[in-house]
């Protein structure tokens, strides 16, 4: 029931993988954010949660970006 809402932001700065990764979140600085999965205007092939989008302007605005809030118990 996820695919096809809306990209989502995340808390990670874009920076390319490293061969190993052992705390992969980049939460220091950069320029762009990353969003994952697609979005209600996205082909079917590009619908999956894994799907990495990067060079993204966090102060842009589309009408396919979103959130989704969580909470941990």
């Amino acid at each position: 029931d996820l695919a096809g809402s809306m990209m989502e932001w995340n808390l990670d700065w874009y920076n390319n993988y490293g061969v190993e990764c052992k705390d992969c979140a980049s939460v220091s600085s950069g320029s762009s954010r990353v969003l994952r999965g697609g979005s209600w205007f996205n082909s079917d092939s590009h619908l999956r949660a894994a799907g990495r989008y990067y060079d993204v302007d966090p102060s842009g605005h589309n009408l396919a970006y979103g959130l989704r809030c969580a909470r941990g118990l």
